[in-house]
């Protein structure tokens, strides 16, 4: 609005192109007109996406859900750690003061890495570094990749990303988008955190494909059920960026595959892991649906609860993590992790084992109302031409879930 010289104050009509990813932002959008006291109105356009499904066909939950709550977690070890920084660098702590509990231990750490020293009462800032430059204020990672531009010789810096979210979006060959002009990425440079894009004109986007490894550290709690087992536990994620799928603008249509060459990166964070037991209500609808498609039906429901969580969660769909196990070899059942995105966990996990059940209903309800015959991008994802198998991917689905929650 500053750039185009518009005077907020004087709109009288806010168009939203697809609802943002929390009813927050969805607000907050709207409420750029009718600023100057005047009757106004938002018009919401919704995209073809499931979250914008799911909100458009109810408007009760979209009107009278609170924009205002929020996850934290002061105790994330990560997050703590940043902080206490700064707050020895303002100010130094004095012997047994907390934070708001003890952190002696943790002093005690800084004090061994040469970043803090203890002297007489207190302890005091050390380290030659501004510690709150290393705090991202969008993400939870310290280390950035700078995006720079690069077209016909040019060398324009035009963002910035945090380095886990730069493999999943500006990888090789990447479609990059930057303030409404289309961007390729021609080599992205982990190491040296450095981008290079050129200006682009194709017909598509492109989304990365995740391959996910994960190693259970410890459980923290098991809540048995007639429907499921949920285990709350500590995790350690090994990602691997493999492959990416081009999709085409407004149809979402597949129109190819690219590989991706880079590092695994690795991750401790929270976890859900809802578990298909043998005699359980989950485990005979899982083994119901057959051996042929189980694995088709758990990646499906992955995109499912996936889209839809961050609904009910009030969180960005990159905020979370799913992932289906047809048989897990921790567990030794079927099951599903759903497990925070950012390091030492900040409650999603644990938020989505008391919303589980309304999270699964939503999902069922809207497969069941999609008009289309064998999936798409509004639901459970289109059907993939690697696919294997001759049954229909959204029927089972569909019958998985009924037979799972609906009993």
């Amino acid at each position: 609005a500053l750039e185009l010289g518009i005077d907020i104050g004087g709109l009288d009509a806010a168009v939203l192109a697809g609802i943002p990813g929390s009813i927050s932002s969805i607000w907050q959008q709207a409420g750029r007109a009718g600023r100057s006291g005047s009757v106004s109105a938002a018009v919401v356009i919704a995209s073809a996406s499931p979250v914008n499904q799911f909100l458009v066909t109810h408007p009760d939950y979209f009107l009278g859900s609170s924009p205002e709550s929020a996850f934290i977690d002061p105790d994330n070890i990560y997050i703590l750690m940043d902080h206490l920084k700064c707050a020895v660098f303002e100010l130094p702590f004095q012997n047994g003061e907390g934070f708001p509990g003890d952190v002696t231990e943790m002093l005690e750490y800084l004090e061994e890495n040469g970043v803090i020293r203890h002297t007489g009462n207190g302890w005091y800032w050390a380290d030659r570094s501004y510690p709150s430059e290393k705090i991202s204020l969008r993400s939870g990672s310290d280390e950035n990749v700078v995006i720079v531009d690069t077209t016909k010789g040019r060398h324009n810096v035009i963002g910035e990303m945090d380095t886990h979210s730069a493999k999943e979006l500006i990888f090789d060959e990447a479609i990059y988008l930057h303030r409404g002009q289309q961007f390729q990425v021609k080599k992205l440079d982990i190491e040296n955190h450095i981008c290079r894009v050129e200006e682009s004109t194709v017909n598509y986007y492109t989304d990365s494909i995740v391959k996910t490894d994960i190693k259970v550290l410890s459980e923290d709690l098991r809540i048995p059920a007639e429907e499921h087992t949920q285990v709350i536990c500590d995790i350690l994620v090994r990602r691997e960026v493999a492959k990416y799928k081009k999709i085409k603008f407004n149809t979402h249509e597949n129109l190819g595959y690219g590989d991706i060459n880079l590092p695994e990166d690795e991750m401790h964070t929270r976890s859900l892991f809802l578990s298909f037991e043998e005699g359980k209500i989950s485990g005979n609808a899982f083994d119901s649906v057959g051996p042929e498609l189980q694995a088709a039906v758990m990646s499906r429901l992955e995109t499912l609860i996936k889209n839809t969580a961050p609904v009910f969660l009030l969180c960005q769909p990159s905020d979370i993590g799913v992932a289906g196990r047809v048989k897990d070899p921790h567990y030794n059942t079927p099951g599903l992790f759903l497990f925070d995105q950012v390091p030492g966990g900040i409650g999603l996990s644990e938020a989505f084992s008391g919303t589980s059940g309304t999270v699964l209903e939503a999902c069922l309800e809207l497969v069941e109302n999609c008009p289309c015959l064998e999936g798409c991008p509004s639901c459970i994802g289109p059907v993939d031409e690697r696919d294997r198998f001759d049954e229909n991917p959204k029927q089972a689905v569909i019958s998985f879930l009924r037979n799972w929650i609906k009993h």
